[in-house]
């Protein structure tokens, strides 16, 4: 083993056997606020996914909405 090798062994035994117990604790407001920050960015997604829907269906070649150029109506629209 080279000297870098055993060098970082030798902290990494160091730093595990120094190691003390904090105790910390998580109130349930914390656990509150972990949620709210989870939520919130599902919902950002969702909205980034709703503004960008057009786009990411255009790049992956949907062709749903496209207009027939004989007779101008939508082509395979859901409207009846």
């Amino acid at each position: 083993m080279s000297s870098n090798g055993c060098l970082i062994g030798a902290l990494s035994v160091l730093v595990i056997i120094t190691v003390t117990p904090l105790h910390a604790y998580l109130d349930p407001g914390a656990g509150s606020f972990l949620l709210q920050i989870f939520l919130g960015g599902l919902a950002g997604l969702a909205l980034l996914l709703k503004s960008y829907w057009r786009k990411i269906t255009a790049f992956f070649g949907a062709k749903n909405n496209r207009i027939d150029a004989k007779d101008g109506s939508e082509g395979e629209s859901s409207r009846s």
